[in-house]
Parts: C-alpha cells; sequence; structure tokens
C-alpha cells in the first residue's frame, strides 16, 4: 500500500492488513483470446491494480502499446499502467478535480471515444469462492465463473455493469477477462485478536475496498460487540455504506488521495 509510508512519515502508527487475498488465474482460452486479440479493442478497462498486473503477466511482453486506450478508475491503477509501459496520454481516468474516482465518472470523460460496433474489453476479478459478489463491489467486479471468459455476461459489480451498458447503448460490444482470482484471506488467531482490539480502542481503520469490509466480517464474525465502536475511513460512498451496514460507530469519506486521507486522520485525532 503506498499510503503507507506517507502516513508513517506523518507520524501516525500503521498497521497493514491486507484484506483480499490474490491469486492468479489460469491462463486459459478466454484469457489468451483477450491478449491475443489485443488491437482489436477499441479500449480495455482495467478494474484494479491487480488486473493490470495479472494480464500484463500473462501477456508477457506481447502487447502492442501504441493504440488501445486503457480505462482506469484509479489512481492505484493508472500507476501500474504506466508501470508496464502504457503511455500516460493513452489512459484515461475520472477527473482529477472531481475527487471521485468511479465508473460513473470515468464514463464522462471516455463517452466520447465510443462509436457504435467499437469492442471494449474489461479485465477484472473473479472469487476464489466460486460466489458472486454482492450488488455494490465498485471496487472490483467478479461473478461464479472458475475459469477466465471475454464472453462473459457479469451481473455484477454496479460499476462495471454501469459502464458496460452506457456502452452497449452506444452499440459497441462488450467483452470479459477474468486475470486473477481472490478470496477471504488467512489470517492467525493474534491477528483476529488485534483486529477486534482495533475496533474498540479508537483506532481509524482505512478502507478502499467494499468486499475488504465483507471479508473483515468474515475474518471478525457478526457477534463482535465492539463493531459500534469502529471508527473507519472510506475513499468510496459505496464502502462508506458497507461500513456502515457492518455496524462501524463512526465513518467518514474521503478523497483517495493521501492528502486528503491524512487530513481526515488529523480531524478525527
Amino acid at each position: 500500500m503506498h499510503w503507507v509510508s506517507p502516513m508513517v512519515h506523518a507520524g501516525f502508527a500503521v498497521e497493514h492488513w491486507p484484506l483480499i487475498q490474490i491469486e492468479a488465474a489460469s491462463f486459459g482460452d478466454g484469457l489468451e483470446q483477450a491478449i491475443g486479440q489485443w488491437t482489436r479493442w477499441r479500449a480495455v478497462f482495467f478494474v484494479s491494480p491487480q488486473a493490470v498486473l495479472y494480464f500484463f503477466k500473462h501477456a508477457r511482453g506481447a502487447l502492442d502499446l501504441q493504440q488501445t486506450r486503457c480505462w482506469a478508475t484509479g489512481a492505484g491503477t493508472r500507476e501500474a499502467l504506466l508501470g508496464q509501459g502504457v503511455a500516460a496520454e493513452l489512459i484515461d481516468t475520472p477527473n482529477l478535480n472531481s475527487g471521485i474516482w468511479d465508473s460513473e465518472h470515468l464514463w464522462l470523460e471516455v463517452q466520447d471515444q465510443v462509436r457504435a460496433h467499437d469492442q471494449v474489453l474489461i479485465v477484472r476479478g473473479g472469487e476464489l469462492s466460486g460466489a458472486p459478489l454482492a450488488q455494490g463491489a465498485e471496487d472490483d467486479s467478479a461473478d461464479s465463473a472458475s475459469e477466465p471468459s471475454v464472453t462473459l455476461k457479469d451481473r455484477t459489480g454496479v460499476g462495471r455493469e454501469y459502464l458496460a451498458e452506457q456502452l452497449r447503448s452506444r452499440g459497441a460490444q462488450v467483452s470479459w477477462a477474468v486475470a486473477y482470482f481472490r478470496g477471504v484471506p488467512q489470517w492467525s488467531s493474534a491477528q483476529v485478536a488485534l483486529a477486534r482490539q482495533a475496533l474498540c480502542d479508537g483506532s481509524v481503520w482505512i478502507l478502499t475496498s467494499s468486499q475488504a469490509v465483507r471479508n473483515l466480517q468474515d475474518l471478525l464474525g457478526n457477534d463482535v460487540a465492539s463493531w459500534s465502536q469502529g471508527r473507519a475511513i472510506a475513499t468510496h460512498d459505496r464502502i462508506a455504506q458497507a461500513l456502515r451496514r457492518a455496524g462501524f460507530g463512526v465513518v467518514r469519506e474521503s478523497r483517495p488521495d493521501i492528502e486528503s486521507l491524512l487530513g481526515s486522520l488529523e480531524s478525527m485525532q
């Protein structure tokens, strides 16, 4: 997490607890087709930094990065694309001044690019358990398929499906590729005990994924009496809603940049 070092430098004691386990998808026919037809895509929408990492890992340098546009809803995904050699002028993101990085704001920036019969690929993650994500999972989309596919009809993940619907309304064709799988990490009893303590000792949780909130509930259990004492910062309204449903007593929203997060942390001291 690239925010840890600046937070430590600002004087905060930081514990980084990954709440999503990531595993690479197998290089099946669907993913191979998506990579092999790279120049066919009018644009490729990467839903997360992990989508970039594992897609390019499977591609093994075989992509022509001179033409195909890459779409991203987050600063981390944009940085991941730059790190893979994609030119900045080929990367589209929501307007930085909007302060909201999601598919709805991305569409405002890219809608004029799309023409009828354009083909757009969405690269995302799947579930290790094979279970679909709950509605509202903007930060990353998945479905029940166990193997990657570029023709899968995904009806989960509000942001992804919103963007897909907008594309179809313009006459574009939408395909999907699963580059990685994710699930609930394995925590030791000591980690669980520390996390339960952090719910009631005044610690501030920073959550950047609604699935991370659900995974935290799975790890700690819904019988934890101290959820109402929990304090958290969410980097998107949908994450904030998930935190409130989980029972966190104090939830604040922040723009997903280090300056805003530090300001929110300072205000919660």
